[in-house]
């Protein structure tokens, strides 16, 4: 099997107790995804990373790039920490695309005890293979390829670069929100309060052709039909959402009479990002 290592951001700032839930919540809404699109894979994660085996590179790396709360991940192989093997392993990955006079730089860095410095595996694995192939220049600034190496304790991985996901927070960590969708901006807010970590049930009056992007990024969404704005505040209730989204065009429409907060999320968007940004979700 193929192995990816996954990184996330935010996640990590947080403090020991709430880092390992919304970890755990983050495997949690992988796995299901993986599920929903019966991709096989096996997983492991320790504090900064998740470990994801699959058979299927294509079609994992597909569905990783829409999970939130992933900021980017890489295809790697994996070695010892010595750093010789590390050498080796990268000779062996890189030596089809370092032909005479092509430029590369080594980006190392370690988590754990070892007897060496992220510089100094550097510095030895570009010495090793300078030796190992002919006419090679170091460039740290603009390389014609990069060597990326991450060694955990025991183990290192070594890659060649990594793909963006999403970022922000994993679905279903800051609670429950109702979005209305009347338009292609109100997609864009539903999407941002996604990415923001919200669960969010989406209210459109029969315009589900707009609602569908949104699906690729929650594989449970969940809608709801309206024939008028006064089934608002039902919906609120059934659903137990704690704030109400919409777009600043419709704030003296359809709100419910509930007293929750109301977010716009689109409000400081230009035309650009705006369009930019549905581009983003597919709408």
């Amino acid at each position: 099997m193929t192995k990816l290592l996954i990184r996330y951001g935010e996640i990590a700032l947080k403090g020991d107790w709430v880092r390992r839930k919304f970890q755990d919540k983050l495997v949690a809404n992988i796995q299901d995804y993986f599920l929903h699109e019966r991709v096989q894979c096996m997983m492991r994660s320790e504090r900064g990373r998740i470990f994801l085996d699959t058979d299927e590179i294509a079609r994992a790396s597909e569905i990783l790039s829409r999970i939130f709360g992933v900021t980017s991940f890489s295809i790697v192989e994996t070695t010892s920490s010595s750093m010789r093997d590390v050498a080796r392993l990268a000779a062996e990955q890189f030596g089809t695309k370092l032909g005479r006079g092509t430029s590369f730089a080594v980006r190392a860095r370690r988590s754990g005890n070892h007897k060496y410095t992220s510089p100094e595996l550097a510095s030895y694995v570009g010495s090793a293979m300078q030796s190992a192939f002919e006419d090679l220049a170091v460039d740290l600034s603009n390389p014609d390829v990069e060597i990326f190496i991450e060694v955990r304790g025991k183990e290192a991985y070594v890659f060649g670069g990594r793909t963006l996901g999403p970022g922000g927070m994993p679905l279903g960590t800051q609670g429950t929100v109702l979005a209305t969708v009347s338009s292609h901006e109100g997609v864009a807010g539903a999407w941002l309060m996604m990415k923001r970590g919200c669960k969010v049930h989406v209210a459109h009056f029969d315009q589900q052709e707009k609602v569908e992007p949104l699906k690729k990024w929650d594989v449970r969404l969940k809608t709801h039909r309206l024939d008028d704005a006064s089934k608002l505040d039902s919906i609120v209730e059934e659903t137990g959402s704690q704030g109400f989204v919409t777009v600043w065009q419709e704030r003296n429409r359809s709100l419910p009479s509930k007293n929750i907060p109301v977010f716009y999320p689109t409000i400081g968007l230009t035309e650009k990002e705006l369009d930019d940004l549905l581009r983003k979700i597919g709408s």
